[in-house]
This record gives structure tokens, sequence and C-alpha cells, in this order.
């Protein structure tokens, strides 16, 4: 097997944890992190991350595989009692697949808060089990962290 038929053959589904870093311009370019548990779903080359219940925010993705490199876009709209109070930001993802399929890490691209500016910063999924059922939903709808 190929270094991209992991990625090819749909082995990639399941549920992943998603962590990015970020600077927040309203908060004195302090990098912070952000986490969710997400579902991986894939069909042939394209892949559709979504944080499950109980995130502290709403997380899309919808990447596509070429090789090992997946490609796409990103959406979230943050917790309406955080920070940012419900604003939705966006942008483009890029990542690298490692071989075994259980890691993917690369970068985001987006906008800040008053859309003056683009940001960038490090992004990476690493699974966690391959279990896409309503239980396993259940299992992982919390916030990172929380028990």
């Amino acid at each position: 097997m190929s270094e991209s038929d992991t990625a090819s053959q749909g082995r990639l589904a399941g549920i992943w944890r998603s962590c990015y870093t970020y600077a927040s311009s309203s908060r004195g370019n302090q990098e912070f992190t952000g986490q969710h548990y997400v579902l991986l779903l894939q069909h042939e080359n394209q892949l559709q991350v979504r944080a499950l219940p109980g995130s502290e925010s709403q997380l899309t993705m919808n990447l596509t595989i070429d090789g090992r490199v997946a490609t796409g876009l990103w959406r979230e709209v943050t917790s309406a009692d955080g920070h940012y109070h419900g604003h939705e930001f966006h942008g483009v993802a890029q990542m690298i697949i490692d071989p075994a399929g259980r890691r993917m890490e690369g970068r985001w691209l987006g906008h800040n808060r008053a859309v003056t500016t683009i940001n960038s910063g490090g992004w990476a999924l690493d699974f966690i089990a391959d279990e896409t059922d309503q239980d396993a939903v259940l299992r992982y709808s919390r916030p990172v962290g929380s028990t």
C-alpha cells in the first residue's frame, strides 16, 4: 500500500481532535489554542469535518484530498458567550496527511474579527477513534479536556 492509499481508500473517517493556534489582536496579540472533538466523514477524496455537539464553537471544514495533501475551506462560529460573541470566521486550510492516516498537520489562513488583516496559524487533526456511530459521537460531545 502506498503512502497515499490510506487517504484515498476512505480510511480517515472517525473521531479526531482538532487543535489550532491563533493570535488575538484584541488581546494584545496573545496566542491562544482552539480545540474541538470533530467527526470526520470521507467520501472518496472529499472530507467533511464537523465539531461535535458540546463544543465551545461550531467548526466545519470541507477538504479535498490529493495524494497526502488535504486542502479546503473552514468556518467557525464562536460561542455567543465567549470573547468573540458569536462572530463567524472563515478561511482556507492545507494539511499534510501522515502515511498512517492518523494525523494531519498544516496551516490555516483567515481574516481577523475587524476584517482588516489576514492571519494564519498552525492546525493539526489527531485521530482518536474509527467510530462514526451515534454512541461515539455522544462519548465525545464535550469540550476537549473535560471529563
